[in-house]
């Protein structure tokens, strides 16, 4: 009884280096075509080995510790601009009730309208 072993691939296609890599075939055809991924080409077909594969990926790896560096950068720029742009309540309340007291209101289009005063609610709901 003869045993048979199975052949190991050296060489992937276009469809086993993108499972491996979680992409799109397209991907790595536009990877392949700006010589962005090693590969060889043969005639018309594109071939890639694993451990090149895994050369290149470890070439673009970012170290992590860049990554949560820039991420606190952009939360504290995000922060400070909140604070910055947060309004001043007191302020606004103050103003308002000035600009009400005076009956000098301005609706959104610039428009003065005259307010007859506050109005109290009364214990039914109505005005």
């Amino acid at each position: 009884m003869e045993v048979t072993h199975p052949i190991e691939k050296s060489y992937w296609s276009v469809d086993d280096a993108s499972r491996y890599l979680g992409v799109k075939p397209t991907t790595i055809y536009e990877w392949a075509k700006g010589g962005e991924i090693p590969h060889y080409k043969v005639h018309k077909m594109i071939r890639f080995r694993k451990g090149e594969i895994d050369a290149w990926m470890e070439r673009h790896r970012e170290d992590c510790s860049v990554v949560e560096k820039k991420a606190k950068r952009v939360l504290e720029m995000v922060e400070g601009s909140r604070k910055s742009l947060k309004p001043d309540v007191d302020r606004v309340v103050r103003k308002s009730i000035e600009e009400v007291e005076r009956g000098n209101n301005n609706d959104y289009n610039g428009n003065q309208t005259k307010v007859k005063g506050l109005r109290k609610e009364v214990k039914s709901g109505n005005l």
